[in-house]
């Protein structure tokens, strides 16, 4: 066949390139607003155009074509990150980001290629791409790890199925009724749409046993908190003349709400001087800050155990002054909290030289917090990026806690996107958990997000202000969290490897028996 009639015999919506750009377009404009109607149009119009760039004559070169416009359009602003936050010059921020780009761009090239090696009944059923953009979500290393599900977020309903088998369930969703739209066949169409109409029911059911504007909710004893938004700028964050100062004007913002409140909350690193990890008193150390007989009191602070073992730590102090151990930050920022590969390459620590050497925390603390009118409820921090990660606040929920909890400094990012992404990330942690997930942060986004993942209070960004409102402890488990967890998605990466291997033999079989002939 002539390269002509082939060209002839292509579908007409078969431009590979056309449907990489305007699919990465589509995505990256999903993220700019990522809790809005617009960003569940983009969504799924992205998931489509992904479907079809699978299926397109050049999978694989469309698909990466994708990610590589997609990662710039959704993540300019990591450009800003590194070189603020690693310290980095213009080249090196631009090589890095290039880095990150083509690099991030990979689990679309996972995903086709998933895709291509499942078995013909998985397209038969439209399960071919849900199966492999969910195998290729789960097993992809990313600095942001963002989900396609996530632009779905104004959806309710749809989004309460993370309850049963986390977020990426809501992906696996997403494609599945894409591929079922996209293959004009009512048998192929006929079983994501029934998935989709129970997943909806599932949602309107589930949304008034966890809503507290529902009469019938189902959480537990109410708890008064208040989140401080200090609005401390980088420059003045890091002036050491100017810590004290930094502790006092977060103390003044509180100081009025201390006696309505059981909790204050104040962001990551609020407090940057230095501060022992054994400390038990605040009487003992006139830098802490507490309210006397009043609120409880949580605070990001740097501690040390001895020159070796530095830590990003959240700080607990009690209405009496005690304190209980300090929780550390488990995953660490690299470039910003430590440098990759600083031991065997010393001279990127000369490049990064604005680069703290933190040590890691173990796991997760569960604090019980005393209530002005009796009783106490426990409460488990999680430290900036660690509340998109979804088996640290599960880990934190099976240890007890009953409120999750938000500490950040997002002021790296400058205005723009940043912010509202790391809240849309976040999110779901409340759903599959159903739990209150509270954001404490410097410069924003501070917000209250309840167990059905609806922001229900939030400070506009770059504002000196404090929320003060009533939350709902809670114990019950999900199926998620106590039994499910990722057990369905690492059964779809055995079964993708699998399909993958099969494919090879069945390849190398069929060219050894070519050579024969």
């Amino acid at each position: 066949m002539s390269t002509e009639s082939k060209r002839s015999s292509r579908p007409w919506w078969d431009r590979w390139y056309l449907l990489g750009i305007v699919g990465g377009t589509s995505l990256g404009l999903a993220w700019q607003d990522p809790i809005s109607y617009s960003a569940a149009i983009f969504g799924w119009t992205a998931a489509c155009l992904l479907i079809l760039c699978v299926r397109s004559s050049r999978p694989h070169l469309s698909c990466y074509l994708y990610g590589l416009v997609f990662h710039p359009f959704g993540f300019y602003w990591l450009t800003h990150t590194i070189s603020h936050f690693g310290h980095f010059p213009a080249g090196p921020t631009a090589l890095l980001f290039s880095l990150f780009v083509f690099l991030s761009s990979l689990q679309f090239i996972i995903f086709s290629i998933i895709f291509h090696s499942l078995p013909k009944w998985c397209t038969s059923l439209a399960l071919s791409g849900a199966i492999a953009w969910s195998t290729a979500e789960f097993i992809s290393i990313r600095i942001f790890p963002w989900e396609m599900g996530h632009t779905q977020l104004i959806l309710r309903p749809l989004i309460q199925i993370a309850d049963l088998a986390g977020s990426i369930a809501i992906s696996f969703l997403l494609f599945w009724v894409a591929q079922g739209v996209l293959s004009r066949s009512l048998k192929r169409f006929a079983l994501p749409t029934i998935a989709l109409g129970c997943s909806l029911l599932y949602g309107i059911v589930q949304i008034p046993l966890f809503s507290p504007e529902s009469a019938s909710h189902t959480l537990g004893k109410p708890v008064q908190v208040s989140l401080v938004q200090g609005n401390i700028s980088l420059d003045q964050k890091h002036s050491r003349a100017a810590f004290r100062k930094n502790v006092q004007s977060y103390y003044e913002l509180s100081k009025p709400l201390a006696e309505k409140s059981d909790l204050i909350i104040w962001p990551e690193t609020a407090m940057m001087e230095w501060v022992r990890a054994d400390l038990k008193d605040a009487k003992l150390d006139p830098r802490i800050p507490y309210f006397s007989e009043q609120s409880s009191l949580l605070f990001g602070a740097l501690t040390f155990e001895d020159e070796t073992k530095m830590y990003n730590s959240i700080m607990a102090v009690l209405p009496d002054g005690s304190m209980l151990a300090p929780y550390h930050k488990r995953i660490l920022m690299p470039f910003g909290e430590f440098t990759p590969l600083g031991d065997t390459f010393p001279w990127l620590r000369e490049m990064n030289q604005g680069a703290q050497d933190f040590s890691q925390g173990l796991g997760p603390s569960v604090y019980p917090i005393p209530l002005l009118d009796g009783g106490s409820v426990n409460v488990s921090p999680l430290i900036c990026y660690e509340d998109i990660v979804p088996s640290l606040a599960r880990a934190a929920t099976s240890a007890g806690a009953e409120i999750l909890i938000n500490n950040t400094n997002d002021a790296w990012f400058g205005e723009s996107a940043a912010p509202y992404q790391h809240h849309a990330l976040a999110v779901l942690r409340a759903v599959e958990n159903r739990r209150y997930l509270l954001r404490a942060t410097n410069t924003g986004l501070t917000a209250v997000v309840d167990p059905t993942g609806k922001t229900t209070s939030h400070l506009k960004p770059f504002t000196k202000d404090a929320i003060s409102t009533t939350v709902y402890a809670t114990s019950r488990s999900t199926m998620y969290t106590t039994l499910i967890g990722d057990i369905p998605w690492w059964i779809l990466v055995l079964f993708s490897a699998c399909a993958i291997t099969y494919q090879k033999a069945i390849k190398k079989r069929h060219n050894l028996a070519f050579f024969k002939f």
